[in-house]
């Protein structure tokens, strides 16, 4: 796999796949909404959607911005291991 392509699957990842943080915030939103409507007074109930953190979404500009960062480090990492040298993968 060519560090091009490994550098797309990792901003297809980042955009598209629920990935750890949002998981990590679901689960800790469940547990406080589970402890504090426990300890409500009869007959007021709170969501879910109260407890979520807020994520925003990035547009396509920031994500081809984190593309060419990534690339250009790689790229460097590249030329100084083999003195700008590449072997077409």
């Amino acid at each position: 796999m060519s560090s091009y392509e490994f550098t797309e699957w990792h901003v297809y990842e980042t955009k598209f796949s629920p990935g750890e943080p949002l998981r990590g915030d679901l689960q800790a939103a469940l547990v406080a909404h589970t402890v504090t409507d426990a300890h409500r007074t009869k007959g007021t109930r709170s969501k879910i959607k109260d407890y979520l953190l807020r994520f925003k979404r990035r547009t396509a500009a920031q994500d081809q911005g984190a593309l060419h960062g990534a690339l250009n480090i790689w790229k460097a990492v590249i030329d100084k291991q083999f003195g700008g040298k590449d072997n077409g993968d």
